[in-house]
């Protein structure tokens, strides 16, 4: 199936996922459809093969995730390649369905890591020029948001 949203460009910066970060991409529905997966640009810093990244689907409240998970998938760290980049899909347990124009959040979250062993989750932190949503970051489990 073709990717109906998406940005793939400007992944400069790795976006370091570990436990106690949470990060979020909200985007904007560009018309009704199912999501089914959600492919990220991952790479890895020491050896994440006992881990793995949860990527969530949730609604927003005021620009940031809010509430339960709408669909779950489940990126494992030993499918992960060391030494470089790539992408990798996770698909959602069921999928969701999303309603065009409504601001949805792409939120991820590891289950484990450290400073030297984690995902690497590559972003376009510099000069990102998708304009239907942000990245946010919380390093208080997704309470606050930033």
């Amino acid at each position: 199936m073709a990717a109906i949203d998406s940005y793939t460009t400007g992944d400069e910066s790795d976006i370091n996922g570990r436990d106690e970060n949470t990060w979020a991409q909200t985007f904007t529905a560009s018309q009704d459809y199912d999501l089914a997966s959600v492919k990220l640009k991952l790479g890895e810093s020491g050896d994440i093969s006992a881990y793995s990244l949860t990527v969530t689907i949730r609604a927003t409240a005021g620009g940031e995730p809010t509430g339960n998970a709408l669909a779950t998938g489940v990126i494992a760290g030993i499918d992960v390649h060391n030494g470089g980049t790539d992408w990798y899909e996770a698909v959602m347990d069921s999928p969701v369905s999303l309603t065009s124009g409504t601001l949805y959040a792409i939120h991820i979250q590891a289950d484990n890591g450290s400073q030297t062993t984690h995902f690497d989750i590559r972003g376009d932190i510099s000069s990102p020029t998708y304009s239907g949503g942000k990245l946010l970051y919380s390093n208080d489990g997704g309470s606050s948001w930033g």
